[in-house]
């Protein structure tokens, strides 16, 4: 039976067993917590804030060179006037597009920072340099409040960022609600919730996102909620030692090795314009493994059972280590 931090058992997780028999569910896996996360840490986020300005500074600068260059055209290449009314019509859009991009990346320069902290009662997010729960857009989750959900095999997901509806990568799970029995929340992957079209880019990364991810887990985990095995997989953390997953460099290392050599023989028997397949193809392998395939590719979890996942707070060492010093004691 799962155990919450305190010893005593969860509700939601006493169930488990139950919606396991009624319906054809998968059994979850029962983990114990390692000892040193028997507590749920106290953790505050570190942005890189270094990295945010340079990006930032970098975009700018680029845009406004091309917004100068878009701004030259018409003086100084006649054929621009042999567009006729389409060309006098993209022209400003061009430049109204570009000076868009600039003063989002302006704002990034002049408001960065974001905060995230987590403790023992919960986790609080939200922009600006010093951490403020109680400005408008500060998110505030008490652990007390998450359930699980019964009509689901998993309580705590993972979910793939989406071109088509632009939404981003984010980790989803259950809270008790006042109007009905349980409400989803979505928590951003990137543990932000600044809107980069009015914001900018506040904040690249956080320097310390693993020990964020492993406090935000162990919160999770402490509640008795059930897990899919590919939230551990997207935040970088093994499931049962609780470390940084370890990445397929070798196996990367060898295939973007293979992408260049073949684009090398077709440029060599095609020509030039052979390059276009094997450069497309090596970008948007690059910018999956840089995103979701660093982590789905792990030596750690190559022949990981698959399913969810259910942890408990394994109490027999303290029991042990307080019976041994007593017998000490008396002796």
């Amino acid at each position: 039976m799962t155990m919450l931090f305190n010893g005593s058992p969860s509700p939601e997780a006493g169930n488990v067993s139950d919606r396991a028999d009624q319906s054809p569910e998968p059994k979850p896996r029962v983990l114990a917590l390692p000892a040193h996360l028997r507590e749920i840490p106290t953790c505050a986020g570190i942005p890189d804030l270094f990295t945010t300005y340079c990006l930032n500074i970098g975009l700018a600068l680029l845009f406004s060179g091309v917004f100068a260059a878009l701004l030259y055209w018409p003086f100084g290449d006649r054929s621009f006037f042999q567009g006729g009314l389409i060309m006098l019509i993209l022209w400003p859009l061009m430049l109204w597009m570009v000076a868009w991009m600039i003063a989002i990346f302006i704002r990034g320069i002049r408001r960065p920072g974001v905060w995230f902290q987590v403790d023992p009662d919960g986790f609080r997010y939200g922009n600006g340099i010093s951490p403020d729960p109680t400005a408008p857009k500060a998110r505030c989750i008490e652990w007390s409040s998450v359930a699980a959900n019964p009509g689901l095999d998993c309580d705590v997901r993972y979910n793939t960022s989406s071109r088509v509806s632009m939404r981003p990568a984010s980790f989803t799970f259950w809270q008790r609600a006042q109007r009905q029995s349980v409400e989803k929340y979505t928590l951003p992957k990137s543990l932000t919730s600044y809107d980069a079209e009015k914001d900018g880019i506040r904040s690249v990364r956080f320097k310390n996102r693993h020990a964020l991810m492993v406090a935000i887990l162990c919160g999770l985990a402490h509640q008795g909620v059930r897990f899919d095995l590919n939230t551990f997989i997207a935040a970088g953390v093994h499931p049962e030692t609780w470390q940084k997953l370890r990445q397929p460099w070798r196996a990367a290392t060898v295939y973007f090795s293979l992408i260049v050599v073949l684009g090398l023989v077709a440029f060599e028997i095609w020509g030039r314009d052979s390059l276009a397949f094997p450069f497309a193809v090596f970008t948007v392998s690059l910018a999956y493994y840089c995103s979701e395939g660093k982590y789905d590719f792990s030596p750690d979890l190559r022949k990981y059972p698959k399913g969810p996942v259910v942890f408990h707070i394994d109490h027999a060492d303290e029991a042990g280590a307080g019976l041994a010093s007593a017998t000490a004691g008396r002796g």
